[in-house]
């Protein structure tokens, strides 16, 4: 948490004070949850390798931003 508020907020008061409060959560395996409901999971960690990752996906069943429906 410090790092984090020391990267966001070099000049806040947590620094000031060196008082830092929050809590780490640590995110679920994404992967796991797209196959536990039967979708295509991949991490993906390379910007560049985000639009191979999903044509990977071989049903095509899935969404970019503004879309409402799988594509057919």
């Amino acid at each position: 948490m410090q790092g984090m508020h020391q990267n966001l907020y070099p000049d806040g008061i947590a620094a000031e004070i060196d008082l830092y409060h929050g809590t780490h959560i640590n995110a679920p395996d994404f992967v796991k949850v797209a196959e536990s409901v039967g979708g295509y999971g991949e991490q993906v960690t390379d910007p560049e390798k985000l639009q191979d990752a999903l044509k990977r996906d071989q049903r095509g069943n899935f969404r970019t931003p503004g879309e409402s429906r799988p594509r057919s």
